[in-house]
């Protein structure tokens, strides 16, 4: 196979959403490639599509060295204000947001915007893919407003340059249902997961990625709206499409399992949700390690399922093992935390632990981390209230005065 089928073959199975087998294929392009040259443009550009469907996988640490090697290399070749240079910069911005490198990512995807419009013109898809993947990038940096305006800035244009019907245009859709979702308008975040999931399954195969990442988004919606039973067709299907489309441990997969977890939990399948969210805790904590704040939304969604089937010791466990992790975030949460003291204190209540209930009080150490100190006091005292009226409704059961 020569470099030019191998690299056609692998842009064409990124189209199908076949990312596995475009990998593949793509490997086979950079090897072929190499034979002629490291320092050779086609290297580059195989390197370039490489971290492209890296990116797509979400794995997004490979995909970076891939891609700035290909930036190199396009620089050499074709120059900086190449549309080439671009592509990969836009891509390179793609692949830093997915490792939360935003200031970086944004300053990528900024260059690329500027030179698609010095080099192509304002109105093509380059510059509406770059539009779409800096509206990721700033929704991920909390910038609502301007995400929002480059997610609408990108659906019109490719509306208007592609038509209605192209996958693009569930791309867009999903997207600007996570914006809405993220901006709290949820009605608007329903009807955009509606329509991803409708066009998808119109235009796209049953098991195209865009249409299970619409399928998440939408069960992300039913969650919101507690609408757990009438989430899980939507939440199963999108496992099974993310599961066969995407890298092993994209973060979209881990948060399907989550969502999974808490709709069979909501459901009183208690076995259902312990597996489901042990599953995702496994996949986050290889993702991200033990003591990284992503993997709090397994760690705590699997203790509360352990009370929730009264397995008081194994949630007492796990509800542990996420004050720990949030003590050492960055970002400290001091409701988050009483929260999870909350559950803890009724684990030990049930373990009879009445003594190690009483003890959870936060220490001044955890004070310092929050500007408001009045809302740790308040938690104090709603904790210290809540160990109180446990201690009294167990002598009223045991038939103690």
């Amino acid at each position: 196979m020569s470099f030019e089928k191998a690299l056609s073959e692998g842009k064409r199975l990124i189209e199908e959403g076949d990312y596995g087998a475009a990998l593949e294929s793509l490997e086979k392009a950079r090897n072929l490639a190499l034979i002629e040259g490291a320092e050779t443009w086609a290297h580059g550009e195989s390197l370039s599509w490489l971290g492209h469907v890296l990116v797509l996988r979400g794995e997004y640490a490979e995909a970076l060295k891939h891609l700035e090697q290909a930036l190199e290399l396009a620089v050499e070749h074709k120059g900086r204000n190449s549309v080439e240079t671009a592509i990969v910069l836009n891509r390179l911005g793609a692949s830093r947001t997915g490792l939360e490198q935003l200031q970086e990512g944004r300053q990528n995807l900024e260059e690329a915007l500027s030179i698609f419009k010095e080099v192509l013109g304002p109105y093509n898809t380059e510059i509406a893919d770059t539009l779409s993947d800096l509206g990721i990038c700033l929704l991920s940096s909390q910038d609502l407003d301007r995400a929002g305006e480059c997610l609408t800035k990108a659906y019109g244009m490719r509306r208007k340059l592609l038509g209605e019907e192209h996958p693009d245009l569930v791309r867009s859709l999903s997207d600007l249902s996570v914006y809405y979702s993220a901006s709290g308008n949820n009605a608007s975040a329903r009807a955009f997961s509606r329509k991803a999931v409708s066009l998808g399954d119109s235009i796209l195969p049953e098991d195209h990625p865009l249409l299970g990442i619409a399928c998440f988004n939408l069960t992300t919606q039913f969650l919101k709206d507690r609408r757990f039973e009438a989430g899980k067709p939507s939440g199963e299907r999108a496992r099974m499409i993310l599961e066969k489309r995407l890298g092993d441990l994209h973060e979209l997969r881990i948060m399907t399992l989550e969502s999974l977890g808490t709709i069979a939990m909501s459901m009183s399948k208690s076995e259902e949700a312990e597996e489901l969210l042990k599953q995702a805790l496994v996949m986050s904590q290889a993702k991200w390690g033990r003591e990284d704040p992503h993997i709090l939304p397994s760690l705590i969604a699997l203790g509360t399922a352990y009370l929730k089937s009264n397995d008081y010791k194994n949630a007492e466990l796990y509800l542990k093992m996420s004050l720990s992790v949030l003590q050492h975030a960055r970002d400290f949460d001091v409701s988050l935390e009483y929260r999870l003291i909350d559950q803890l204190s009724i684990s030990y209540f049930w373990q009879g632990k009445i003594g190690d209930a009483a003890l959870l009080v936060p220490s001044a150490y955890r004070a310092k981390h929050t500007s408001d100190f009045t809302m740790l006091m308040d938690a104090l005292h709603k904790l210290a209230g809540f160990v109180s009226k446990q201690l009294e409704q167990d002598q009223t059961r045991a038939g103690r005065p």
